[in-house]
This record gives structure tokens, sequence and C-alpha cells, in this order.
């Protein structure tokens, strides 16, 4: 398989929304290429590095959100 067509198809097998042919073609090519493997590595890395401060961000909002509903059953209590 041409590593071309293996390279423009990387981004949509990471994503999981190729065919299960596609799928073999590319888990069958990357066994073999380790420059497509490389860059199957490094398109997971790049979305893991890319995701995490979405993550934290969203675990900020979280816990803002909860102070502020803690504090406003504290102040209907009172």
């Amino acid at each position: 398989m041409n590593c071309e067509i293996i390279r423009d198809i990387l981004p949509l097998y990471h994503d999981e929304v190729v065919s299960e042919e596609s799928r073999r073609l590319v888990e069958g090519h990357i066994e073999t290429c380790p420059e497509c493997r490389k860059m199957l590595a490094a398109i997971h890395e790049n979305v893991r590095i890319n995701n995490a401060p979405d993550m934290e961000q969203q675990e900020v909002s979280g816990f803002k959100l909860l102070q502020k509903l803690l504090r406003r059953k504290t102040l209907a209590k009172s």
C-alpha cells in the first residue's frame, strides 16, 4: 500500500471513523512501515497534548460551579 494513501487515512483511523477494510489496510501497513507508524504515534501525541488543557479547564469550571452551588446553599441556610 502506498504511504501517501495511508498517511491521508491516518487521522480518520485515529478518530475510528474508517471502514473495517480501511482499518485492516492501515493496521497491516503500519506493522511494516516504521515511518507511517511514527506518524500515527505523532497524531496520538498531538491529540493528547491538545486535549489536555481542555480537560483541565473543564475540571476548573466544574470545581467553580460546585463552589458556587455550595455557597448558595450556605447562604440559603443562614
